[in-house]
C-alpha cells in the first residue's frame, strides 16, 4: 500500500509539473476590447497582459507579438513590455528567430533581441521558411539564410517562399520549382504556377490550370480556367464563368454552379452567389440561403450611421492589411505597366466580405490577385444604420506600381490607395 501510495504521489507530481509547464508555454491570447482596440490576456489567470490600446495586433509567435499603434508597428514581449517601440511601416511575425521589418521603402530582419541583423536593402522580403527567406533586389529574386547570406543567387524574375520543401520560381516567363539547395526539382515549363500547399501545386499550361505533386506528376488534369491553392483539403476552381470546390483527388465537393468564388472564413463557411441569390456553404458542400431581409438594404459607407470596423480600425487599416497580404503577380514586370484595379465589395450584416468584383479592370492577372486578397479578408464588425446591422458597400482602388520606380507613397508593396501613408509623418511613441 505504501509503495502504491508513493507511486501515485509521484505520478500526480509529474502530471502537475507537466500541466504547469504547458500552462507556462501558452502565450497570451489576442483579444479585442469594447473600444474596438486590441490587447492581450493571460488565459490561465484571466488577467490582462496589456490593456486595449493597439489599432492592429498579431498573435504571439516565438515569444513576441507584432502590434500597431498609430501608423507604425513594433513588437512586445509576452509580459507586455516593448521589445521594439512602434516605429516601422510594416513588420511580419517572428519565424526562424527572425522578423522582417520595413522602415521606409526597404526591408531587413531583426533578431529576438531587436537588433537589425540583416540590413534593410531589399524591396521585398518574406518571412523565413525552411530557414530561407525569399527576397527581391533590383528586380531579381533569390533566397538568403538567417545570417543574411545569399544562399540561392538572385536570378529569378519571380520567386515565392518555400512551401512543402519546394519554392516556385520563374525565368524567361516559365515557372517551375527548386529545392533548398537551388537545384531545379521540377523543370521550369509552366506558363504560370503557385506554391505547393498540402502536397499539391496549381500549375498552368497554355490557358488551363491543373495540379501536380512534388515529383512533378500530374495529379488533377488541366481542366480549369481558374485554380486556387488547397486549404483544408479543398481548392476553388472555375471555368471562367462558374466556380466550385474540389478535393485533393479532383472530385467535386461543392459543385461548379456558383457565379462567384470565395475563401472559407474562420467559421468554415464560404459565401457564394448563384442565380441572384447568396448562400453560405460549408466544407461538406451544404448550402444555406442567406435571409433576403439581411440583403435588402445596402448602404454606401459614405452615409451609413456607423461604418464597419476592420480589426477595430477603419478602412485605412484594411488598406494596410491588403498591402501586407497581396502577392506580386509576375505580369507587371513583363508588361512594364502601372495601373489601378477598382474593386467593389460588400461588408454584410454578419461582418463577412462578399460580392468582390472588379469595376475597372487593368489586367486579368492583376484583377484576379486584387479580388483574391480582398475575398480572403478577416471578418469585420458590421456597420449599423438606425441601430441595426446593415450591408455596406465599398469601392476600393488597388494601385499596382513597378518596383523599379521610386514611389511618392511609402506603402510597402506598391499596392493600395495613394495617400494612405504619409512618409513625412513623425513616428509616434506608444502611450503607457
Amino acid at each position: 500500500m505504501n509503495t502504491q501510495t508513493t507511486l501515485f504521489k509521484i505520478s500526480f507530481c509529474i502530471l502537475f509539473l507537466l500541466n504547469t509547464l504547458v500552462a507556462k508555454a501558452q502565450s497570451p491570447e489576442l483579444v479585442q476590447g469594447p473600444n474596438g482596440l486590441y490587447g492581450y490576456i493571460n488565459n490561465q489567470t484571466g488577467e490582462m497582459v496589456t490593456d486595449y490600446r493597439y489599432q492592429e495586433a498579431k498573435p504571439f509567435s516565438q515569444g513576441f507579438a507584432a502590434v500597431r499603434w498609430g501608423e507604425y508597428w513594433g513588437f512586445i514581449r509576452e509580459n507586455g513590455e516593448d521589445l521594439l517601440p512602434c516605429q516601422y511601416r510594416f513588420v511580419a511575425s517572428f519565424q526562424g528567430g527572425r522578423a522582417m521589418v520595413q522602415y521606409d521603402r526597404l526591408r531587413g530582419f531583426i533578431d529576438r533581441t531587436g537588433a537589425l541583423v540583416i540590413p534593410m536593402e531589399y524591396q521585398v522580403a518574406s518571412s523565413f521558411a525552411h530557414n530561407l527567406a525569399c527576397v527581391q533586389k533590383d528586380r531579381s529574386w533569390g533566397f538568403i539564410d538567417t545570417m543574411g547570406k545569399v544562399v540561392i543567387k538572385l536570378q529569378f524574375e519571380r520567386a515565392y517562399p518555400f512551401s512543402d520543401g519546394l519554392a516556385c520560381v520563374s525565368k524567361k516567363g516559365r515557372y517551375g520549382y527548386i529545392d533548398s539547395t537551388g537545384r531545379v526539382a521540377i523543370k521550369l515549363q509552366f506558363s504560370n504556377a503557385s506554391p505547393f500547399s498540402e502536397g499539391l501545386a496549381p500549375v498552368k499550361k497554355k490557358d488551363r490550370w491543373g495540379y501536380i505533386d512534388r515529383t512533378g506528376k500530374e495529379i488533377i488534369g488541366f481542366n480549369y480556367v481558374d485554380a486556387g491553392r488547397f486549404s483544408n483539403g479543398l481548392a476553388c476552381v472555375g471555368d471562367g464563368k462558374k466556380f466550385g470546390f474540389i478535393n485533393t483527388e479532383g472530385k467535386w465537393v461543392i459543385p461548379m454552379e456558383y457565379d462567384s468564388q470565395g475563401h472559407f472564413n474562420r467559421d468554415g463557411l464560404v459565401r457564394l452567389r448563384r442565380d441572384g441569390e447568396q448562400f453560405y456553404v460549408n466544407r461538406q458542400g451544404e448550402a444555406t440561403k442567406i435571409d433576403s431581409a439581411i440583403l435588402e438594404e445596402e448602404i454606401s459607407f459614405m452615409v451609413v450611421d456607423e461604418k464597419p470596423k476592420f480589426m477595430g480600425g477603419d478602412e485605412n487599416g484594411f488598406t494596410r492589411w491588403v498591402n501586407q497580404n497581396i502577392e506580386y503577380p509576375s505580369t507587371p514586370g513583363q508588361i512594364q505597366a502601372e495601373g489601378m484595379v477598382m474593386l467593389t465589395f460588400v461588408v454584410d450584416a454578419y461582418g463577412y466580405v462578399s460580392e468582390v468584383e472588379a469595376l475597372r479592370s487593368f489586367h486579368p492577372e492583376l484583377d484576379r490577385e486584387a479580388v483574391r486578397v480582398v475575398q480572403s479578408s478577416p471578418r469585420w464588425t458590421p456597420g449599423r444604420q438606425n441601430g441595426e446591422a446593415v450591408k455596406v458597400r465599398y469601392n476600393f482602388p488597388i494601385i499596382f506600381r513597378l518596383q523599379t520606380r521610386p514611389s511618392s507613397s511609402s506603402n510597402p508593396t506598391g499596392y493600395g490607395p495613394p495617400g494612405t501613408f504619409n512618409s513625412q509623418s513623425r513616428r509616434p511613441v506608444r502611450p503607457r
